[in-house]
């Protein structure tokens, strides 16, 4: 197998027909029969990898050049996923423009080229799936609820965090799922996963989903500063299913296809 396919495989599995911004092969590589597959997958992760002569270096969260200097154009992502909820895209377009100004903001300091000038020097390929593992485990956790909920009008919170611990990643995780915003019997109204798109974006963002009908919204994690901003608006749900959990649901899917092409791969760095 080799880097092209490894990505292929992503993009496909979560219904993608290009490489998003925030996902890169960062060093090329052929003939790869084994991958170290890490949630964070830098310095470190790399010269474990060639201690334990492994072919190949896979991080999900960005560690290359491009993906991370392009990841605020990720958010564009989250304008579709406004709109479906029944946000005007006006209003979409507007709510995300200083996030993605801000990220673009805070890239002046990063060392953007770290890990991967430290691949290119070890001679490793090294792979950053982002996006497309997002996108599976927000498909996956959004399924599981609408199939357990989908005839039950009257759903509270403290059932829905029972739903999610059915998932083996978050069954298995000692960070378990919270209730960040609400009460464990306020009721849910309509549910929504959010999980691709990069990051939360801003409060303002969340209000406009509440005020388009959704209720109770499920993410990876929630800046505390934002939760303020939402229980100041008084109109909605959040429920804060885990990072390390959620992300760990896309990836072990991508794993399973991997591992069923003959390639091994060993997990660390945070995957449960």
């Amino acid at each position: 197998m080799n880097t092209e396919e490894i990505m292929d495989i992503s993009l496909k599995m979560s219904g993608l027909k290009k490489i998003p911004c925030d996902s890169e092969i960062i060093v090329r590589g052929d003939n790869i029969n084994s991958i170290l597959f890490g949630v964070d997958a830098t310095i470190s992760e790399l010269l474990m990898a060639k201690q334990l002569s492994i072919d190949c270096v896979i991080s999900h969260h960005p560690v290359g050049i491009s993906s991370i200097l392009n990841f605020s154009g990720i958010l564009n992502a989250q304008i579709e996923c406004m709109v479906k909820a029944g946000v005007p895209i006006n209003k979409a377009c507007k709510l995300l423009k200083d996030k993605i100004n801000k990220i673009n903001f805070e890239n002046a300091a990063i060392n953007f080229s770290r890990n991967a000038s430290s691949a290119k020097l070890l001679n490793i390929p090294y792979i950053n799936i982002h996006t497309p593992a997002d996108i599976i485990s927000e498909k996956i956790v959004q399924k599981h609820l609408d199939m357990k909920f989908k005839y039950n009008s009257k759903v509270r919170l403290y059932e829905i965090i029972e739903s999610l611990l059915e998932i083996d990643e978050y069954n298995r995780s000692p960070l378990k799922p919270s209730i960040r915003v609400g009460s464990k019997d306020d009721f849910a109204g309509r549910i929504l996963v959010l999980m691709a798109g990069g990051t939360i974006a801003s409060g303002e963002v969340l209000k406009a989903y509440f005020d388009a009908g959704i209720g109770t919204i499920i993410c990876m994690y929630l800046p505390d500063d934002i939760r303020m901003e939402v229980e100041e608006q008084n109109i909605g749900n959040i429920i804060e299913a885990g990072h390390m959990a959620s992300d760990s649901i896309g990836i072990n899917r991508i794993i399973d296809k991997l591992e069923e092409g003959g390639v091994k791969v060993v997990k660390t760095s945070g995957i449960i």
